[in-house]
């Protein structure tokens, strides 16, 4: 399995200038006090394909790097009547686990007993809001909806 977070991204942290009019062209809602806009694909797919939907869209998926942030994917999520979905966070072996454009995921945002990385093949991260509400690792080739997220 190739891991296509591995990629060279550029500077994924650069304002883009996009408007939030080319977000709703793109079918994405605005958060501007965020400065991003997010969509969910409710196709099931892998964490890679996943990736690369987004990737065509000039986005990522989404890397929570606020609670303001996490919040917004809670009632996004809940607006949508979606459980479950792909985000951005992957494990690192050697560093546990990291989002995709950067940084370490925030223990809290973990849901109870998680990362478990169960039978040592969860490298990939889904946020669960259903009976419990956080982030699990999951196996990659699960295939379930997931959030892109554009820079404004």
């Amino acid at each position: 399995m190739s891991y296509p977070f591995f990629k060279n991204i550029g500077n994924p942290f650069s304002n883009t200038g996009r408007g939030p009019s080319e977000c709703e062209l793109k079918g994405y809602q605005v958060y501007v006090n965020l400065g991003i806009c997010l969509k969910i694909n409710a196709t099931e797919v892998g964490w890679d394909a996943a990736y690369d939907v987004c990737q065509q869209d000039s986005g990522y998926l989404l890397n929570i790097y606020t609670d303001e942030i996490y919040s917004a994917l809670e009632q996004f999520t809940t607006d949508h009547g979606v459980e479950k979905v792909y985000i951005g966070g992957y494990g690192v072996k050697s560093n546990g686990f990291e989002w995709s454009r950067g940084g370490q995921i925030k223990t809290e945002y973990w849901n109870a007993y998680e990362p478990d990385n169960h039978q040592g093949t969860e490298y990939c991260v889904s946020y669960f809001n259903g009976d419990t509400i956080g982030l699990y690792d999951i196996v990659c080739t699960e295939k379930q909806p997931f959030v892109c997220e554009l820079m404004l």
